[in-house]
């Protein structure tokens, strides 16, 4: 009896083979990694929002922001543009991301003791910037804080 050897055919087909039945069960596993990075990544973002606002209200409530570059009721938005943060997510290289603050009055009355009240709303936003307000729901990240002007 003669010994058979393989061929490269042979080889070649077996790899092909293999590849064929790994490659649908490798796909799940990255498919679910990048949605968990990306779930990651949205909530980073809200986390950095949200510090974003503390910073903001502290500026408020330290008198760091001027009364006068507030918007009032009949100015349009006001842009702040805030320092870059980075983001870090596990096993990912961390991220510098621009960021802004676009800030409206919703109302204006006057207090008690003769003060400005003004409800301002307040939308983070992050790079890339989106002017067209398209945007979804998810992506946007408002707030509401309330600045107060004493009476001269």
């Amino acid at each position: 009896m003669k010994k058979r050897t393989f061929i490269l055919l042979e080889l070649l087909i077996a790899c092909t083979l293999l590849t064929l039945c790994a490659v649908p069960l490798m796909r799940k596993p990255i498919e679910l990694y990048q949605t968990q990075i990306k779930i990651l990544e949205e909530f980073e973002k809200q986390r950095l929002a949200d510090a974003a606002f503390a910073e903001i209200k502290i500026h408020l409530l330290t008198n760091q922001i001027a009364w006068e570059k507030l918007p009032s009721k009949t100015a349009k938005v006001k842009t702040r543009t805030l320092a870059p943060v980075s983001m870090q997510i596990p096993y990912c290289k961390p991220k510098s991301i621009k960021r802004r603050a676009l800030m409206r009055c919703k109302g204006e009355k006057t207090g008690l003791q003769g003060q400005i009240i003004r409800m301002l709303e307040i939308e983070i936003q992050f790079e890339p910037f989106d002017d067209q307000l398209k945007k979804s729901a998810s992506s946007k990240y408002l707030y509401r804080a309330i600045a107060t002007q004493d009476s001269v």
